[in-house]
């Protein structure tokens, strides 16, 4: 096998896949970032900003400019949980009625994705993927650690 050659494949895929999310969310007259904000408030049991950051990979100055831009604009509420430091963020009723339908043809659009693949070949790569990001992120932390770089933040 040419390793060289099928992992520019992936790479090029996991950047195509990326950049059809943006489609996505243009065609749904969101922003990525919204998008993606959006998505860890109707996924997350309790969202918060820290949870939505590391889940999805924004940063946290992007994930935090997209909640101030939802509330602005009337669509979130909070609340703390058992850590007082954190802000469950909710969306309020108006939330609900302008986001949640978007959100909904952005999840059914991924179900009928979905749909293209068998049970079996869907949980393969889902298990694949996150086998694949597990062992990214812990080379990533060895090369951090042997000085190969700058740190994440």
């Amino acid at each position: 096998m040419n390793y060289e050659e099928e992992l520019k494949k992936i790479t090029v895929n996991l950047c195509k896949i990326n950049a059809l999310y943006v489609e996505l969310a243009k065609i749904s007259n969101m922003t990525y970032s919204e998008m993606i904000v959006c998505y860890g408030l109707c996924r997350l049991e309790k969202p918060t900003q820290k949870l939505i950051s590391k889940n999805w990979a924004l940063p946290k100055q992007t994930v935090n400019k997209t909640v101030k831009d939802l509330e602005k604009l009337g669509y979130v509420e909070f609340s703390f949980g058992d850590n007082k430091k954190e802000k469950i963020i909710n969306l309020n009723e108006e939330g609900k009625k302008v986001i949640l339908p978007k959100m909904e043809k952005i999840f059914n659009f991924e179900i009928d994705l979905i749909k293209n693949m068998n049970e079996d070949e869907f949980l393969d790569y889902s298990h694949i993927v996150a086998k694949y990001a597990d062992a990214f992120e812990q080379s990533i932390k060895k090369l951090e650690n042997s000085g190969g770089g700058r740190k994440r933040r």
